[in-house]
């Protein structure tokens, strides 16, 4: 029997008691006690359901945190092998190695802008984000922002004007080890 049928059967015993004025004859008795039974032990049931899902969910977290933590060490171990199999082609003056399986080659990464010193940075390079609830924007935003160097902006203006150095910042180019 399911708990709500078992639910109707309680509610069709207390309208038959309302209907002989609270008098509790044996008969109703007896069904009362076999829809509390039936309800005591649906509900146990149900009870003991809600504990085995609750392990059941602890368990998949527990599963879940351990494989990220497993794939992150894996993550690391690969950028560890391919920066070690980097610097040994680079060491060798190897450009690419072929083998059965795979081409490792030495890839060019596009230049990228380093911050030497954010302090000798000019204000035009920097980018400000605010966090604050919009309505309390308030004519004095300078104090409470949060200075950023924009790294794109601060490319395209080298790449527009490389005879005019900005201080505190270099561009600098690097490798990649590619596998196909």
């Amino acid at each position: 029997m399911k708990l709500y049928e078992i639910s109707q059967q309680y509610e069709e015993i207390m309208a038959e008691l309302e209907g002989t004025e609270g008098a509790l004859t044996p008969e109703i008795q007896q069904r009362l006690d076999a829809v509390e039974d039936d309800l005591k032990r649906k509900v146990e049931n149900i009870a003991c359901l809600i504990r085995q899902f609750q392990a059941d969910g602890e368990t998949c977290k527990s599963e879940s945190e351990r494989l990220t933590a497993l794939r992150k060490s894996r993550e690391r171990a690969a950028e560890g092998l391919k920066a070690y199999a980097l610097g040994q082609l680079q060491r060798l003056g190897l450009k690419k190695v072929e083998t059965e399986l795979f081409v490792v080659s030495r890839q060019a990464n596009p230049e990228r802008v380093v911050i030497d010193d954010e302090n000798e940075l000019p204000g035009l390079f920097f980018t400000a984000k605010l966090t604050m609830p919009f309505v309390e924007l308030p004519e004095e935003l300078r104090p409470r922002a949060n200075r950023e160097p924009d790294k794109t902006l601060i490319k395209k203006f080298i790449e527009a004007h490389p005879d005019a150095p900005i201080p505190g910042v270099h561009l600098e180019a690097g490798e990649s080890l590619r596998i196909r």
